[in-house]
């Protein structure tokens, strides 16, 4: 009976658990006759202050030649490697990057409204003549230690004329010390579900019969795990500048009479 009676009870609460076997059987592997594995899926997370800050910025030149805009281009990203120099920033850390894919194409060129916006309007049914000027384009990747350090690039690029992509993109030089606290954190709260459930059987928790960090797609939900990334730091609750490392484990609790 005391093992009918929990499955009803672990049933109604969504735990899956094995028992041991009867006493006229053998026990299955790991477990006494009187144990029984309580099952849980728990989450975990760690909140840590970025220390890898990227920041990426499109520098567009125009001119009548190719060979112009290139050298306009080129003289452009000086002015900005300069400015960013002066106040402080290590060149070592002030790189190009590949360029990123523009999006909305006319035919088989990239299509800019301020170029073409005229193509597109029955008053100014003539192109615009900037259609006519060739282009450059360089993207340079800023690498910040230190978020307080933001507001001096965004002070350097208005002065500048140049604009950042997006919002600065947020990392950590060594994650592995944010992983273990995430997985600490959901271990805990895994021992934590199953004590609940093992007191509410008149049981207790004796060990840990096995960890996972991979669990079944029914047991977490992966569009949770999505939504979950995409808030990242900018979720309601996390302070600016956090970087979010979140860390799932299955566990197997071995549950035996007090």
């Amino acid at each position: 009976m005391r093992h009918l009676s929990i499955v009803r009870a672990l049933a109604l609460v969504g735990v899956t658990f094995t028992t041991g076997a009867p006493a006229a059987t053998a026990a299955a592997p790991g477990l006494a006759g009187d144990e029984v594995t309580i099952q849980i899926a728990a989450r975990g997370r760690a909140l840590t202050r970025a220390d890898l800050i990227m920041i990426t910025v499109p520098v567009k030149s125009t001119g009548q030649t190719s060979a112009a805009a290139r050298t306009a281009n080129i003289a452009a990203v000086e002015r900005l490697k300069a400015a960013l120099t002066a106040i402080g920033i290590d060149p070592r850390n002030i790189v190009q990057v590949a360029p990123r894919n523009r999006f909305g194409f006319v035919g088989n060129a990239p299509y800019d409204p301020v170029v073409d916006a005229a193509d597109f309007t029955e008053s100014a049914p003539t192109k615009s003549p900037k259609a006519d000027l060739k282009s450059a384009e360089t993207v340079i990747e800023v690498r910040l230690t230190d978020p307080a350090n933001v507001p001096e690039v965004s002070d350097v690029l208005d002065r500048l004329d140049l604009a950042m992509t997006g919002t600065p993109s947020l990392s950590l030089s060594d994650d592995g010390k944010a992983k273990a606290i995430a997985i600490s954190d959901a271990i805990g709260r895994a021992r934590k579900d199953a004590d609940i459930h093992a007191a509410a059987l008149g049981l207790k928790v004796v060990r840990i019969g096995r960890i996972d960090n991979f669990c079944p797609a029914e047991t977490i939900s992966a569009t949770w795990t999505v939504f979950q990334a995409a808030l990242s730091s900018a979720e309601i609750g996390v302070e600016p500048n956090i970087v979010v490392t979140d860390a799932q484990v299955c566990m197997d609790l071995v549950a035996a009479p007090k």
